[in-house]
């Protein structure tokens, strides 16, 4: 999840200067990361380490976006999220792909292998 486990959740977005995006207070909330942010990573469980990446995701300026399993860890919730956010962007023209063993609701014109 390349997260730095020794920084806080916040001190990981400020070293990559996400901090100040304007969506960053707004994704926090959706993913229930309010009362975490100045956890050390490495003491967050799983599930709560793999939310703080995807908070990244959702941060991302790209044009294209690489997942490897993002399901995995996640509760049904912030699978719902992560799917809602993938369509987003499909319908903003970013490109995605993914590898899931877990059947995802994506709306686009793809190819499954």
């Amino acid at each position: 999840n390349a997260l730095k486990s020794y920084l806080t959740c916040e001190e990981n977005f400020l070293l990559q200067d996400l901090k100040n995006h304007d969506a960053y207070y707004k994704w926090i909330k959706k993913l229930k990361l309010n009362d975490k942010m100045d956890f050390l990573v490495g003491n967050l469980s799983f599930g709560q380490q793999k939310k703080i990446a995807l908070l990244r995701l959702f941060l991302n300026n790209s044009d294209l976006l690489i997942l490897d399993e993002p399901c995995v860890g996640l509760d049904m919730n912030t699978q719902k999220i992560l799917v809602e956010f993938l369509n987003e962007e499909l319908l903003n023209g970013k490109v995605v792909l993914f590898s899931s063993h877990i059947s995802l609701d994506i709306v686009s014109d793809s190819i499954s292998i």
